[in-house]
């Protein structure tokens, strides 16, 4: 790996992304998180000649395109900004700069001198090249131990881009998708990975539960070492298509609770394995929700603090497979 460190302005990474020179979907790298008041607050500090944080890019071979290993949400606030996308947020500690008010504008707005402040800022570039795979993601877990990385994010990186590579199709999903009605918010949290995270502990290594330690020391073993065995993923691609069909309308209605949903997971699977028709399950699972929504049981007590504990994960699991069989037994 070789690396330098270099010097250019907001106006050479607009040039870069205008040209298509910016690759912004490095796996391990977040969604777009920032809000309205952290776009803002950067700009406010451009503005002011605050001095702002590195980015590392990697350089690739034919010396053109640019990987956005650190740095992607200020990257794409200026692209944002510059292309009037938003405004400057009125709950800024800068109200005004050299006597002209900034809040409430966009880049068009501001007088032309403020605009140039911003196109002529130089950003400190740390630019990274010959990076194999394994060190682009140790790069990015070690600059990143010292910020506000969630533990799901750091599980991406320890997850390794194969391994990303394969979520990313069976995120695609529409019991993901569509069925189980994950926000907006909740997606740019990886929530709908955390889920599938969930079912691959279930199928490679049930004696774990799901605190946030054991994702991370899953993500590295077996998940790393030897990425979803093919017959895994074909397993979950079937369930969740059977979930899918027996959910059905009542999605809308039911908005589940994500913690009850490896539960469904498991359910699918023994009612795959039992042929049960999805018209069945469906009817079972609307059962369910009555039973566990009455008086005090242990599923329902399984589901309050601590339900990511190996012992409440057995509790629940107990319950509701014992509920699908006396439900058939009827």
């Amino acid at each position: 790996m070789k690396s330098s460190s270099q010097i250019k302005t907001v106006q050479w990474l607009l040039d870069k992304n205008k040209k298509n020179l910016l690759d912004l979907s490095v796996p391990i790298q977040r969604n777009e998180i920032w809000n309205a008041l952290h776009k803002s607050n950067l700009i406010a500090s451009i503005l002011m000649g605050f001095p702002v944080e590195s980015l590392l890019f990697e350089e690739e071979p034919n010396g053109k395109i640019y990987k956005v290993l650190d740095g992607k949400q200020r990257t794409l606030t200026l692209i944002q900004f510059v292309n009037n996308q938003f405004k400057l947020n009125n709950k800024i500690k800068v109200k005004e700069i050299d006597g002209a008010q900034v809040t409430g504008l966009t880049f068009n707005k501001l007088n032309p001198e403020l605009q140039q402040t911003i196109l002529n800022y130089n950003l400190t570039f740390t630019i990274v090249r010959d990076l194999t795979n394994e060190e682009r993601e140790l790069l990015f877990f070690m600059r990143n131990q010292a910020v506000s990385l969630s533990r799901l994010e750091l599980t991406r990186v320890l997850m390794g881009s194969e391994v990303l590579d394969t979520l990313k199709g069976l995120l695609s999903h529409p019991f993901l998708t569509e069925t189980i009605q994950l926000s907006d918010k909740a997606k740019n949290k990886y929530t709908d990975q955390q889920l599938l995270i969930q079912f691959l502990i279930l199928e490679m290594k049930p004696e774990l539960g799901f605190s946030g330690k054991e994702i991370m020391s899953f993500a590295e073993e077996p998940l790393r070492g030897n990425g979803v065995p093919q017959d895994v993923e074909n397993k979950l691609s079937n369930v969740m298509a059977y979930l899918h069909d027996a959910i059905g309308e009542d999605a809308n209605d039911l908005k589940l609770n994500r913690i009850h949903i490896p539960m469904l997971y498991l359910i699918g699977c023994d009612a795959l394995e039992r042929n049960v028709k999805p018209a069945v399950f469906h009817a079972w699972m609307l059962q369910f929700f009555i039973d566990i929504s009455k008086d005090n049981n242990e599923y329902k007590n399984a589901t309050l603090a601590g339900s990511a504990r190996k012992q409440n994960i057995d509790i629940r699991t107990k319950y509701i497979k014992k509920h699908f069989a006396d439900y058939l037994a009827q």
